[in-house]
């Protein structure tokens, strides 16, 4: 694992905030999480773009765009040296207010700026098992959902509810309609139609939730994102979870009902590394 803490390369042991950070005190913060394909950051403009969004939306500065693309370049360089060439690596960046007194007053500080680099870890998930959380999402008047900020209390709680053999806990909206995992956006397919909850339904506008909607209208599939019922979920014919490091991770199961890893969920997942494929060779 490389850390870069505002611009200083230190290993994990070295890497140090303050006790008065205010993403530490208060959660007051914003992120991203990105990997690399072939040792390419993937979509790297997107990150960044949402990244950005985030900040403004909190009044967090965030240090120039050049600095923080220069930082992924240099710690996809200096890792790679210490991994095999097959592995993939995963990037978290954090940007936190700073330090400030340990009071709820916000203040114009110095943002601290964190980046953290590991290997990605893959497993070949061919059917996992969800479940559905009893806690709800905090609605959208209350909190954008667009903004990927720390102190998620919510997932968090949900998260509390998993078993060892759940991979993921599916929350619903305040009303009750179907939203998004806590890491994962959600897509099922049912007579022939894709369909995944809107971004009014209060989601996070998921990168990787995107690129497969773009490859399903690539293939002619007739893709709907609306707002979806808690029975459309269990009566859907295949279910799968897109997010960031596993890209399309089929489910086998929601709760005790059991799905099939079926045909549109297979040429996804083909399509997508076709996607990759072309993504790369334009690179």
């Amino acid at each position: 694992m490389l850390v870069n803490v505002n611009g200083q390369w230190l290993t994990r042991k070295e890497a140090k905030i303050s006790i008065l950070d205010r993403g530490f005190l208060f959660g007051d913060g914003v992120y991203e999480t990105i990997r690399t394909y072939y040792k390419r950051p993937f979509a790297l403009d997107k990150h960044l773009k949402r990244l950005e969004y985030s900040a403004e939306k909190l009044g967090i500065k965030l240090p120039d765009l050049s600095f923080i693309t220069s930082v992924i370049n240099e710690g996809i360089e200096r890792l790679s040296e210490s991994i095999v060439d097959q592995q993939e690596i995963y990037i978290r960046l954090i940007v936190t207010r700073g330090e400030s007194e340990f009071s709820l007053r916000i203040t114009t500080i110095s943002p601290t700026f964190v980046a953290i680099f590991k290997p990605l870890e893959t497993s070949n998930k061919e059917g996992v098992k969800i479940k559905i959380s009893t806690v709800r999402k905090i609605p959208s008047e209350s909190i954008d959902p667009k903004i990927k900020g720390l102190g998620q209390i919510d997932k968090i709680l949900a998260r509390l509810e998993m078993t060892k053999e759940v991979y993921e806990v599916i929350m619903l909206s305040f009303n009750g309609y179907v939203a998004e995992g806590t890491m994962s956006n959600i897509f099922m397919i049912s007579n022939e139609r894709l369909i995944t909850p809107s971004l009014d339904t209060g989601i996070l506008n998921g990168i990787t939730r995107d690129t497969v909607i773009e490859i399903a209208k690539e293939k002619g599939i007739k893709v709907e994102e609306r707002l979806v019922e808690l029975k459309e979920l269990f009566n859907a014919e295949e279910v799968f979870l897109t997010h960031t490091s596993a890209e399309i991770v089929p489910v086998k199961y929601v709760e005790e009902i059991e799905k099939d890893v079926g045909p549109v969920t297979k040429l996804l997942k083909a399509g997508f590394r076709e996607y990759i494929e072309r993504w790369i060779e334009s690179y």
